[in-house]
């Protein structure tokens, strides 16, 4: 399957106000599953260091609930002067719905000379256990993030996902699946 990247898709990038502790701030939207779902951060601060941020995660349209997995609490970094986070998702199972959040551990942060952070999904299978292969005759559902089906022929199906990591181009966050779909949110800290 070749993917090509459509160039003349406008770039949007969402202001997070780093010195706001007091609001959840939406930091990521996107569609699985045909669910659309949202994740806000409510900053928490050391003095003048990030300690951690406070995740939501609401589906808002959509037959299946999409949570926070537990790997999200550590997968924040600073890298070359970027804050750069990691979703882990999945249908299911994790932290979802108002009122309940997730922390995700900053390690006391220095947001001081950090102007940007990007956002990205980690999109897990729900199937649990077992050979993922013959897992939707032991399921309520086929995992159709992952696999394909007719009849008695399943097979993996290619995410899009991995294909976009395989591209180089110029703007990284023009990173955006052919269906519209995208998978990294690029933030501006103000």
């Amino acid at each position: 399957m070749s993917l090509e990247i459509l160039k003349d898709v406008t770039p949007f990038k969402l202001n997070l106000n780093k010195s706001d502790s007091t609001n959840h701030q939406v930091i990521y939207a996107s569609q699985l599953y045909g669910t659309f779902f949202a994740v806000s951060a409510k900053l928490e601060f050391n003095g003048s260091l990030l300690k951690s941020m406070k995740l939501t995660l609401v589906n808002y349209k959509g037959l299946y609930n999409l949570g926070l997995l537990d790997a999200t609490r550590t997968s924040f970094e600073l890298d070359g002067g970027k804050a750069k986070l990691t979703l882990h998702l999945s249908a299911f199972y994790g932290v979802h719905g108002n009122g309940k959040e997730l922390t995700v551990d900053c390690e006391d942060a220095d947001l001081t000379n950090i102007v940007e952070m990007d956002v990205n999904r980690q999109l897990h299978s729900f199937y649990q256990s077992g050979d993922p292969l013959t897992q939707h005759l032991f399921n309520h559902c086929l995992d159709s993030e992952f696999y394909e089906r007719d009849g008695a022929a399943i097979s993996p199906r290619e995410r899009m996902d991995t294909k976009i990591e395989e591209i180089v181009h110029d703007d990284p966050h023009m990173e955006t699946a052919a269906s519209g779909v995208c998978k990294i949110t690029s933030l501006i800290l103000l």
